[in-house]
């Protein structure tokens, strides 16, 4: 069976910064992505896309020009005409799930916790989500989290910061791109 995930871009202002996204939610299991982007251009959007979706999977945006290429990277591209209709009438495709993300993240960072390096809010957000849809207390996971840690690798003294190893380590931050991914790599 051919997976679907939908796919969408945002923008999250707040000052004295403005920083886009790109992320993603599987159709039927409600696994999500979101990833800053420097910029919202084709290269970029593909790039994080083929960094988290599977060739091959049925992919669902909106009309915007810069996911037009999708189909030649071995994905199935479905699109939906937001000028025409939320839902497509014909397929039922729609991209309101990863467009209620980007809300529920916005509302969760509030305008006064977007700070110039969210990403760590980001992962907050994700963890929490993702603890939400597998009806496990947060609280309780990170104490999991940490406990199972192997902590001898990581070197803390009262004046530094941890290092972004250690840290990708406890939130499940990709150390490159302060994305959030799963156990595979992939939704």
């Amino acid at each position: 069976m051919t997976r679907a995930r939908s796919v969408g871009e945002s923008t999250i202002e707040g000052a004295p910064f403005r920083v886009s996204g790109c992320g993603g939610v599987e159709r039927g299991f409600g696994r999500t992505f979101l990833a800053p982007v420097l910029d919202r251009t084709a290269d970029t959007l593909a790039s994080i896309i083929r960094e988290w979706i599977e060739r091959s999977t049925t992919v669902i945006s909106d009309c915007w020009g810069e996911y037009r290429d999708l189909d030649s990277l071995g994905y199935t591209h479905r699109t939906v005409n937001h000028s025409l209709y939320f839902v497509d009438p014909d397929t039922g495709d729609h991209t309101n799930t990863i467009e209620s993300t980007w809300h529920r993240l916005k509302v969760f960072l509030g305008p006064y916790n977007r700070a110039k390096d969210y990403r760590y809010h980001l992962a907050d957000y994700m963890f929490a989500a993702r603890c939400k849809a597998q009806g496990i207390p947060p609280f309780l996971q990170f104490l999991h989290i940490v406990a199972s840690t192997d902590w001898s690798s990581v070197q803390l003294t009262p004046s530094s910061a941890p290092p972004s190893d250690a840290l990708a380590k406890v939130t499940h931050i990709h150390p490159q791109t302060g994305m959030v991914p799963n156990n595979t790599g992939h939704l």
